[in-house]
C-alpha cells in the first residue's frame, strides 16, 4: 500500500506518515531504481537523447572527413564510395532512431525542430516516421502557432532603441546566429515539411467540430478585416493579456491614405513629475535613422515634437511624413516609449497611453484624441520602462501593434491572411472579394451586432486544445 493511501485510510496516524522510512517499507527493486536513479545510474531522458546526437554528430563527421578524403589518393574512388554509403545508411537509421524516441515527447521535438533540420532531416524521414499526425494529436494549437510563426521569420529583426537611447539591432533568434541563410533555409524548411501540414491536420479536425466554422461550410466567405490588416497582422495566441487588451499584441491596423501620421504618447501623475521619451528608428536606404532627444531632431521625413522633462502632465509625438519617408528609402519604422525618470515602470504612473492618430494639412485642426483622427491607441501599464509600441510597414502600408513583443516576429510571413486561408481551406469554404458576392461574413474584430469574430474566438486557439 502506498504512503498516501495509509494516511488517507487512516487519518490518526497522518502525523506520522513523515516518519516511514522509504528503505524499510518500500519494495526492494523499487528502492534499487530510485538510488540508481539518485545515484546517476540511471541516465535521465534528455541524457538518453543526447547520446543519440551524439551518434548524429559523430556520423556527420565521418561524412565530412570521408569528403575531405577524396582525391588525396588515401584511398581509391570505389573504396571511399562504399564507406559513404555504409556511413549514409547508417546516418538515416541513426536519424530515424532520433526522431522516434522524440516522438515519446512531441512538444520537445516541436521545440527543437531547428535542430533536426540543420543535423540533416528530411521530408522522407518526417513523413515515413509519421511526424505531423503525432505532432497534430499531441501539441496544443497555441504552441504549433507561436512556433510557426517564429518559424516564419523573414530576415534580421528590426531596429529600435534602448532604454538609454541607442540603437540596438533587435534579432531575436539571429543574435549569435553567424550563417544567417542557412538559418532561414533551415526555418523554411520546418515551416514547409512539419509546420504548416501539421496546422492543416489541426484546423480540418476543428472545422468538423466547432459549430461556427461548420456554418462555414461550402459558402462564399466575405473576410471583413475592419480596421485591421491581414497581411501584416500575426497570430499570437495565448500572450499575456490576450483576452483583455485591445488590440491585440501582433494586430496591424492598415494605415490610412493620409501624408502625414502622428504616433503620441501621453502621460499624467499629479503626485510626481515624471519625463517620457519617445524614439524612432528607421532602416532606409542609407542605414538607420534615429530620430529622438539625443539624436537627430528631423530626419527621412520622421520629426520629433521635442523632449518634454520631467512633467506631471505632457505629451510627447513624433511625425511620420509619408511621401517623405518614402522618397529617403524607409521601409520600417520602429517607435519606442522609454521611462528616463520618475517611474520605475508603466504601472507606476498613474495614466499613460500611447497611439497614432491622422494630421490633417491644417494641424491647428487636430485633436489629439479625437476618435475621428485615432487610427489605435492602448495603455501602457505593464512592468518596462521601456516598450516597443509599434512597427510600421510604409510599403505594406500598416502599423503592427508589438505591445514590447520581441520584434523578430514583425518580417514573418505566416500571417493572419495565411491563418485565415488555411481556416477556410479547412471548411471548404470559398473566399470571395465583394460583399455582395458572399453567402456569409467572417468578421476579425467583434461586430457591433454581436456576431461571433476571429478575435472574439481567439482564433478558436481554445477548441484546438
Amino acid at each position: 500500500m502506498q504512503v498516501s493511501n495509509i494516511a488517507d485510510a487512516h487519518p490518526t496516524v497522518r502525523n506520522g506518515v513523515k516518519y516511514l522510512s522509504l528503505k524499510r517499507f518500500a519494495m526492494p527493486d523499487d528502492h534499487e531504481r530510485i538510488m540508481a536513479a539518485v545515484n546517476g545510474k540511471v541516465p535521465s531522458w534528455n541524457a538518453r537523447a543526447e547520446k543519440l546526437w551524439s551518434r548524429i554528430d559523430a556520423l556527420n563527421a565521418a561524412t565530412g572527413a570521408c569528403a575531405t578524403l577524396s582525391g588525396s589518393g588515401a584511398a581509391s574512388e570505389g573504396e571511399l564510395d562504399a564507406i559513404h554509403q555504409d556511413i549514409t545508411q547508417q546516418r538515416e537509421q541513426a536519424m530515424r532512431d532520433l526522431l522516434m524516441f522524440y516522438l515519446q515527447r512531441p512538444g520537445v521535438l516541436l521545440r527543437t525542430l531547428t535542430r533536426f533540420v540543420h543535423a540533416g532531416l528530411t521530408r522522407e524521414q518526417v513523413e515515413s516516421c509519421g511526424v505531423v499526425e503525432a505532432l497534430a494529436h499531441s501539441v496544443s494549437c497555441a504552441t504549433l502557432l507561436k512556433v510557426t510563426a517564429q518559424c516564419s521569420v523573414d530576415g534580421l529583426g528590426i531596429p529600435s532603441a534602448s532604454e538609454e537611447g541607442c540603437i540596438v539591432d533587435e534579432k531575436g533568434d539571429f543574435a549569435y546566429v553567424q550563417d544567417e541563410e542557412r538559418t532561414l533555409e533551415g526555418y523554411r524548411f520546418a515551416l514547409n515539411a512539419v509546420l504548416l501540414p501539421t496546422l492543416k491536420l489541426v484546423l480540418a479536425r476543428l472545422a468538423a467540430v466547432e459549430g461556427h466554422l461548420r456554418e462555414l461550410a461550402g459558402k462564399r466567405v466575405f473576410v471583413d478585416a475592419g480596421a485591421f490588416s491581414l497581411e501584416g497582422s500575426l497570430v499570437v495566441p495565448n500572450e499575456s493579456g490576450q483576452k483583455t487588451a485591445w488590440p491585440p499584441a501582433g494586430m496591424a491596423y492598415a494605415l490610412p491614405d493620409v501624408d502625414r501620421l502622428r504616433f503620441f504618447t501621453y502621460w499624467d501623475d499629479r503626485a510626481k513629475r515624471v519625463d517620457v521619451d519617445m524614439h524612432a528608428v528607421a532602416s532606409g536606404s542609407e542605414g538607420f535613422y534615429h530620430v529622438g532627444w539625443n539624436e537627430r531632431f528631423s530626419v527621412a521625413g520622421i520629426t520629433t515634437s521635442g523632449d518634454v522633462t520631467t512633467s506631471v502632465n505632457a505629451v510627447e509625438y513624433i511625425d511620420v511624413y509619408v511621401p517623405d519617408a518614402l522618397a529617403a528609402g524607409v521601409k520600417t519604422i520602429s517607435i519606442s516609449n522609454v521611462i528616463y525618470a520618475g517611474a520605475g515602470s508603466w504601472d507606476g504612473i498613474d495614466t499613460a497611453f500611447c497611439g497614432c492618430s491622422v494630421v490633417g494639412s491644417d494641424e491647428r485642426d487636430v485633436r489629439l484624441f479625437d476618435r475621428d483622427n485615432v487610427v489605435f491607441r492602448y495603455d501602457l501599464t505593464g512592468k518596462r520602462r521601456r516598450e516597443v509600441t509599434s512597427v510600421v510597414d510604409l510599403k505594406g502600408g500598416f502599423v503592427c501593434v508589438h505591445r514590447g513583443e520581441g520584434l523578430k516576429l514583425a518580417r514573418a510571413t505566416f500571417t493572419l491572411a495565411s491563418y485565415v486561408d488555411m481556416l477556410l481551406e479547412a471548411c471548404d469554404a470559398l473566399r470571395v472579394e465583394s460583399r455582395d458576392d458572399a453567402d456569409t461574413v467572417l468578421h476579425v474584430a467583434p461586430p457591433e451586432d454581436g456576431t461571433w469574430s476571429l478575435l472574439g474566438e481567439r482564433f478558436f486557439v481554445g477548441a484546438c486544445e
